[in-house]
């Protein structure tokens, strides 16, 4: 029995890798269907389906939405650009399932995912800009003319 389930398992990996390098080049497409993502991957729907959901948990809609949002996260935090922009650039096709695709995989919505981002960064730049100045304060508290003299 878990020699079955470890081919399965195997399997599962092999089809995944195969779908998932398919989607590199589909996801953006609104009008993606499980038929097209499996003849790019050249494989039977059925065997994506069942291997999607076997090995993530995911149904294939989850699966696609997955990549669809971490796009668009790749693209809020890289570019200026809105997340309205954003929406239909990875393959969303209405702002309400975008932000209830983004919230279930990111577990916020993509206005809190760029304050989130601006927060971190403010927080990297305070500190390069504090940093200096920290070290300068180390570097005379510890100078010891004492020392120099001997």
């Amino acid at each position: 029995k878990s020699l079955g389930e470890a081919r399965r398992r195997l399997q599962d990996e092999a089809v995944l890798a195969r779908v998932s390098a398919a989607l590199e080049t589909l996801f953006a497409d609104e009008n993606l269907s499980l038929a097209r993502l499996a003849r790019k991957a050249c494989l039977p729907a059925r065997d994506v389906s069942v291997a999607i959901n076997r090995a993530t948990g995911l149904n294939v809609s989850q699966f696609v939405n997955n990549r669809r949002v971490a796009e668009a996260c790749r693209l809020l935090d890289e570019t200026g650009k809105s997340a309205t922009t954003i929406l239909f650039e990875v393959g969303f096709s209405t702002k309400s399932n975008f932000n209830r695709e983004f919230r279930r995989v990111t577990g916020t919505n993509p206005r809190q995912w760029k304050a989130r981002d601006k927060a971190h960064l403010l927080c990297l730049v305070m500190g390069l800009i504090l940093l200096p100045e920290r070290n300068k304060l180390e570097t005379s508290s510890n100078h010891n003319p004492v020392q120099e003299g001997a």
